[in-house]
């Protein structure tokens, strides 16, 4: 997923917020945090019905 705009606000647990891609495609984003695992996980859906998950391990 390439996104041209992103806006993520600070919220329980992580971060929440709005995503656009280059076809016009909007997404909702959750980003949850686990410090002790030092873990980022996302999940990310489109209005069109497109869904993206993912993490990032190991530092951030």
């Amino acid at each position: 997923m390439k996104l041209e705009s992103l806006e993520l606000v600070p919220a329980s647990g992580g971060l929440t917020g709005s995503g656009t891609d280059a076809e016009g495609q909007t997404y909702k984003i959750t980003v949850t945090q686990d410090p002790a695992a030092k873990e980022l996980s996302y999940v990310a859906e489109g209005d069109r019905g497109a869904t993206e998950e993912g993490s990032i391990a190991g530092g951030y």
